[in-house]
This record gives C-alpha cells, sequence and structure tokens, in this order.
C-alpha cells in the first residue's frame, strides 16, 4: 500500500507516468498480437524470455556529491516475448559505488560503499529499424534497496583461503563497522538499441541507457542526507 500511495501522489509525475505507459501497453497489446499473427512462420514470440548484461553507473542530483562515479552495475531478468513488439520482464539491476573522500570523513572510517539494489516489471516496446536491427523503449518500476557501508581493510592469515600466504601479515579482506540501508520504490524509464545475432535465431546483443528514480528517504547516516537517489545505468549484454 506504501508504495501505491507513493507512485499516485499528486506530487508524484514519474509515478504518474508509469502508469500512463502500463495502460498504453495494455491498450496496444491486442493490436501488436493481431499483427504478429499476419507473419511469417519463425517470426512470432510467444515465447520466454531471459537476459544478461553488465556496466557501468553515473550518478545524477544529490547523491553525486555522496558516491563516486562510474559505478558497476549488473543487470538480470526473465519474462515473457508476446510478438516482437511488445515484451514483459521482470528485472533485478544490482549497482556499486564507492564513497566520495567528504563522506568518508564524515562516517570516520577509511573505506566506503554504496549498493543499490532495484527489482521491477519493465514493460518492453520495440521498434524494428531493419529486419534484424532495431531500438525499443523500456519503463517501468518496483522496490529498490540502498546500503551504506563503512569500514576499514584487516590483514589476517584467516583471508587467504587456499591462496598463497603472505609471510608478513596475511591477506586483506574489507571488515564493514558501520552499515544503514533503506527499502523504497523505485521507477525507471529508458531505451536502447539490439541486434540478432548472425541475423537469425532469439538471440540479441543489446545496449540499454536508463533513468532510475529510487525514492530513499531521509537518515542521520553519512550518504543518507539527501532524499532521493538518481542514476543512469549504461548496459551491455544479450537477451533470448
Amino acid at each position: 500500500m506504501f508504495l501505491l500511495r507513493s507512485l499516485l501522489s499528486s506530487r508524484n509525475f514519474y509515478g504518474k507516468r508509469f502508469f500512463l505507459f502500463l495502460a498504453l501497453m495494455l491498450l496496444f497489446s491486442p493490436a501488436l498480437h493481431a499483427t504478429n499473427r499476419s507473419e511469417k512462420p519463425g517470426t512470432r514470440g510467444g515465447h520466454a524470455t531471459a537476459e544478461f548484461g553488465v556496466g557501468g553507473t553515473g550518478a545524477v542530483g544529490a547523491i553525486s556529491n555522496i558516491v563516486t562515479d562510474p559505478g558497476f552495475n549488473l543487470l538480470l531478468g526473465i519474462g515473457y516475448r508476446d510478438n516482437k513488439y511488445l515484451s514483459i520482464p521482470f528485472e533485478y539491476n544490482f549497482d556499486i559505488h564507492g564513497g566520495q573522500s567528504l563522506v568518508l570523513q564524515q562516517s570516520g572510517q577509511p573505506r566506503g560503499f554504496f549498493y543499490f539494489n532495484s527489482f521491477a516489471v519493465n514493460p518492453m516496446l520495440a521498434f524494428p529499424v531493419r529486419k534484424f536491427f532495431g531500438g525499443y523503449l523500456v519503463g517501468g518500476g518496483g522496490f529498490s534497496t540502498k546500503e551504506a557501508s563503512f569500514g576499514d581493510t584487516n590483514y589476517s592469515y584467516s583471508n587467504c583461503g587456499g591462496s598463497i600466504r603472505r609471510k608478513d601479515y596475511g591477506c586483506p579482506a574489507y571488515n564493514a563497522l558501520a552499515t544503514e540501508s533503506s527499502v523504497q520504490p523505485m521507477l525507471d524509464i529508458g531505451g536502447g538499441i539490439m541486434e540478432n545475432f548472425h541475423g537469425h535465431g532469439r538471440g540479441r546483443l543489446f545496449l540499454d541507457v536508463r533513468y532510475v528514480k529510487m525514492y530513499s528517504p531521509v537518515e542521520n547516516f553519512p550518504g543518507f542526507e539527501t532524499a532521493g537517489t538518481e542514476l543512469v545505468p549504461v548496459t551491455v549484454g544479450v537477451r533470448f
């Protein structure tokens, strides 16, 4: 209920656009499906999909003064492709950034990391440009987590595992001494380009750029002094 109230809030511009986007997807889905039936065999959708991608993430807005750029992102997704135009994947995205020096000073620790996880349903509308190449628009929403972790590096022989042990002081490991996390709704919107492998089959390479808005709260903890988190992940990967 909290997520729904947040998205439908009169002040929530992105929430209103998100529900409008979903409504348009539902409106045009029957027409796109009907068009797909007229295609020759072998070009239909109607199958499960999976995706995997990695890339870099830039921070924008207030969070850009807290985390270092670029961060690293990982994208995983599964879903259903109704036809060559419309697919509805469920996506998980993981982003990690370091903390800027001012934030580390506030925490009193020499090292710090910020972790962002999102779980979202993101309808995707494709636009074929030529036979095996095209673009797409994607957008949706779900929930996300934000975590700040500050600590130090300790050295111990127990950290070495099966690797060669250093004779002087062991192997390094990050030791988190102070953490804070939050759970909040999120929205994303973006687009990209994709091309089929070798001009045939279901495998497609893609380049994806998105704007992600997490409605993270203000907390009395380094890195949480401002409300909201805005990220721009750029991802390359494969879809099947």
